[in-house]
């Protein structure tokens, strides 16, 4: 399965990654959505990851250890062009700062410029990410919104190799208890969203966005993994805590008008209110709102995260193993 079975969403991104090929001299890879190939004498990958961001990539070794996490955290809070910087299966990850495709287009180049050279500088060579060899022929292959860097017997090999890395992943358990406290403790962030959003004078729909993607990450961070189990336990938190998002922005907004009044006497008396000042019609509809905004949130990683979850049963089966 290709990356762009993976990412419907990649076609978005080929414009910009085109103008990075045509600044930095990398190749486009169409099928891959990436750009690769060697800058100054180190393999490097730019492409988009968790949605929209742009990420360098680059594995490479110095006398046959990895860059540590430390490193590369220094690196990136020093570019200044980083948002953030990682190992992610054995390769240098750099998230770019930006919020113009203009800006993050130069904060592109000019990071690979520092990174190559500071690789350099600290003796750091080419090197497959999953046998470890120092080579100068190493190729992409596109495998579950990432690109891998393998050496040519790893990338003859790379079925067997990323069958073995979905069995290894499968093996970790869901936590369904922790992942529900995860997805409530993410959908306060949403809620707080929505509510400073709209109290701002703002529409306060716009966060629903920040109330799924809230919501999602907690129950994968805290369950240590997202089935479709996760999705609709997810699904269902959001749909509760959007209405009572709404009813706590409705219900701040009635305080700050009337005065000498209790939150929480508001609060239980909401619907009353509202019918009594012939508003209700209007929260209905800001609600229904609310719960668009937090569908274009939600939908899009819903898509992507059962397309990946198919592929896995798929290769699981086929492996004569259970999930």
């Amino acid at each position: 399965m290709s990356y762009t079975d993976n990412n419907y969403q990649a076609t978005a991104f080929k414009g910009f990654l085109k103008k990075v090929a045509e600044q930095t001299g990398l190749t486009f890879y169409d099928a891959l959505v990436t750009c690769y190939g060697n800058y100054k004498g180190y393999n490097i990958s730019v492409l988009k990851v968790d949605g929209n961001y742009t990420c360098i990539q680059a594995c490479v070794t110095c006398n046959g250890q990895l860059p540590s996490p430390a490193f590369v955290q220094s690196f990136a809070k020093s570019a200044g062009s980083i948002k953030k910087g990682y190992i992610l299966d054995n390769k240098i990850c750099l998230q770019i700062a930006g919020l113009t495709d203009k800006k993050i287009l130069l904060n592109t180049v000019t990071t690979m410029d520092l990174l190559t050279q500071t690789l350099a500088a600290n003796g750091f060579v080419n090197a497959c990410e999953y046998c470890g060899s120092t080579t100068e022929m190493i190729y992409p292959k596109g495998f579950f919104s990432s690109i891998h860097h393998y050496c040519g017997v790893c990338a003859e090999n790379s079925d067997h190799i990323e069958t073995q890395k979905i069995l290894e992943a499968e093996a970790v358990q869901e936590h369904t208890g922790a992942g529900i406290i995860g997805a409530l403790l993410g959908s306060l962030v949403g809620v707080a969203g929505i509510v400073l959003i709209g109290q701002a004078g703002y529409v306060a729909a716009l966060g629903g966005v920040i109330m799924a993607l809230a919501t999602f990450f907690g129950y994968e961070k805290l369950g240590k993994k997202l089935t479709t189990k996760g999705i609709v336990i997810c699904t269902l938190i959001m749909i509760a805590m959007v209405f009572l998002a709404s009813m706590i922005d409705y219900t701040i907004s009635i305080c700050s008008s009337v005065g000498d009044i209790g939150f929480l006497e508001v609060f239980l008396s909401l619907f009353p209110l509202l019918i009594y000042a012939d508003v209700l019609k209007e929260f209905l509809l800001n609600l229904l709102l609310l719960y668009g905004f937090t569908a274009l949130g939600a939908v899009p990683y819903i898509r992507r995260k059962l397309a990946e979850r198919k592929y896995i049963d798929d290769v699981v089966n086929k492996s004569g193993r259970a999930a």
